[in-house]
């Protein structure tokens, strides 16, 4: 609903839990041309995320509001990046790439559990499924299969803060979100693969992804349908 009736052409979904630490938006103004370009296309910018570990929970925090102060911090153990449904600096953004990172870098090792915060445009990108509780990843999976790109920001980010209190599921809620997020991604594997099909874009770079994320799914359910995977 929110993006519905954003009066901006790109937006940005972040949890209330999430604090912006650095300025965005000089970022998007400083690289406009560039970035409008990518987000017309329906690439989806990556602000990364950086937050406390268990054990530092209840002791003092402040925020950094620098890249070189927040590589500090985590070198010390005091921060890490954060990527829901992976251990600490473990995520597809990939930690080590971002340090070094001084232009924008395509994910490499995407999942579709993958969830990060992004900018993305507010026209171009398929809307979101209405099935899911608390599921932002299926809103991405839609956009990746549709030829979307994810390129992180390298020297933004937020910061989730430690005393936050994020919405919880039930354990039946989780089941029952599991099993629908299953069935759902071979749902989308043959939606976008028959959709860039009938546009006569399968053999191009636009279906990439589908053809990696979705060979198993095609060759099962698309056979005589589509193209086979290359």
């Amino acid at each position: 609903m929110a993006r519905m009736f954003a009066r901006t052409r790109y937006v940005c979904e972040m949890p209330s839990h999430l604090v912006p630490a650095t300025d965005i938006r000089r970022t998007l103004d400083a690289n406009r041309e560039y970035f409008e370009t990518l987000l017309d296309n329906g690439d989806m910018l990556v602000v990364p995320t950086f937050g406390f570990p268990e054990h530092h929970q209840d002791a003092k925090y402040t925020i950094p509001y620098k890249k070189s102060r927040l590589l500090e911090l985590v070198d010390g153990k005091e921060m890490a990046m954060v990527d829901p449904h992976w251990d600490m600096n473990e995520g597809p953004t990939d930690l080590l790439r971002w340090r070094e990172a001084t232009t924008l870098y395509a994910v490499e090792n995407y999942d579709f559990h993958y969830e990060p915060v992004v900018i993305e445009s507010k026209t171009v990108q398929p809307w979101c499924a209405e099935r899911f509780l608390d599921r932002r990843s299926a809103c991405l999976f839609s956009n990746y299969l549709a030829g979307g790109e994810f390129w992180v920001l390298p020297d933004d980010f937020v910061v989730q803060l430690p005393d936050n209190k994020e919405f919880v599921i039930s354990d039946f809620d989780l089941v029952l979100e599991n099993r629908l997020y299953a069935k759902f991604f071979w749902e989308q594997c043959v939606h976008h693969a028959r959709q860039l099909d009938a546009l006569g874009l399968w053999k191009s770079a636009r279906s990439e992804h589908v053809r990696k994320q979705c060979s198993r799914v095609i060759q099962n359910w698309g056979k005589g349908l589509i193209g086979k995977p290359e």
